[in-house]
């Protein structure tokens, strides 16, 4: 039903290009994959452990790619050339692997999380998941991402809310110490020497402005996926950027949601958000009953990506896609399995009785 969408939206939007085909097929192979992880999560429950550790191991190598660059500067990159946030009003934003600090803020604003999860076969957390935790944050302020810690923010305070007394007291403990030496060493941090609030707002708010208008006049079928870059180089082209001699035109209106509402339009824009939403819901609802803390986590987790997701769309780099399916994928399977358990433990004590 979304592709039907995205390609009617294209057609009408009278910009139709390769760029819609290759953002189709790179979607139809994300749920290929996120069919695959479900499987494979429901079919082997330990899986679930498996994907968790890879995760934190990614996160580890980011961290290292990190300290690279402090070292060789941030020239030492996987991509061709540098973002153009990287070098901003001679303000470093570091960003690890990826090519954008405000992609790397989300991806480990949300990762941060995943260290927290404690595997039932432990009887506790291990003292280095909560230093990593630490690090990921001060990875974190070094990317200036302002969305992305605003979301972390957010996650962290969704756990806070739904944490045991035992947790409450050590995430405080934890969060008063980073307060501390966030305070006596911000000028260190790239998110404490970047140009005002004011100034970033009036920027997007002019972008989200043309967004709204375009969004009015292609409201139900929006103008096809990955469509946005060659869809304002004809009816907005004051949208772009110079970097290396060379005009790039925007591929998104400074906001993941826009640029959803725009290339979907409101149909397609409320299926994708209920991809995202329903289970989240449903995992929460199971929380309520279960006391799971690791959901919580995982809610977390997401709820800081969606929080850091309303100043850019990060989903066109597949790292960050691919995280976002598998955090929903393992949330899912995860209270599924629970779920599953709990009927079978109450056939066997029905039988056994």
């Amino acid at each position: 039903m979304l592709s039907l969408f995205s390609l009617i939206g294209a057609y009408n939007a009278s910009t139709f290009t390769n760029d819609t085909s290759v953002a189709l097929f790179q979607y139809i192979c994300i749920f290929g994959f996120a069919k695959i992880l479900v499987s494979e999560c429901f079919e082997n429950i330990v899986f679930y452990n498996s994907v968790i550790n890879a995760l934190k191991v990614t996160v580890f190598f980011s961290l290292i790619f990190l300290v690279c660059q402090f070292i060789f500067g941030v020239n030492f990159s996987l991509e061709k050339s540098l973002n153009s946030n990287v070098l901003s009003l001679d303000v470093i934003r570091y960003p690890s692997f990826f090519q954008d600090p405000q992609k790397y803020a989300q991806f480990i604003s949300a990762t941060s999380f995943l260290f927290l999860i404690k595997d039932k076969q432990t009887s506790r957390l291990p003292i280095i998941n909560i230093f990593f935790v630490f690090f990921s944050i001060l990875a974190l302020l070094y990317t200036g991402g302002r969305a992305g810690l605003g979301g972390w923010c957010i996650g962290f305070f969704i756990f806070l809310i739904f944490s045991n007394s035992k947790l409450k007291i050590i995430s405080i403990i934890v969060f008063l110490m980073l307060s501390f030496f966030i305070y006596y060493f911000s000028d260190s941090f790239s998110m404490f020497q970047r140009s005002s609030l004011g100034d970033a707002y009036d920027f997007r708010m002019s972008i989200w402005q043309d967004a709204i208008n375009i969004f009015n006049h292609h409201p139900f079928f929006g103008i096809g996926i990955g469509n946005y870059s060659n869809y304002v180089s004809v009816h907005n082209p004051d949208q772009f950027w110079i970097s290396d001699n060379k005009i790039t035109y925007f591929s998104h209106p400074e906001s993941g949601y826009l640029k959803f509402l725009i290339e979907f339009g409101i149909l397609g824009f409320i299926l994708v958000i209920t991809f995202i939403l329903f289970p989240i819901f449903l995992a929460f609802h199971y929380f309520i009953k279960s006391k799971d803390i690791n959901i919580i986590l995982i809610i977390s987790a997401l709820s800081s990506w969606l929080v850091g997701f309303y100043t850019v769309y990060s989903l066109d780099d597949s790292r960050i896609r691919i995280l976002i399916v598998i955090l929903i994928v393992l949330l899912i399977t995860y209270y599924q399995n629970n779920i599953k358990n709990e009927i079978s433990s109450s056939k066997e004590i029905i039988f056994n009785s």
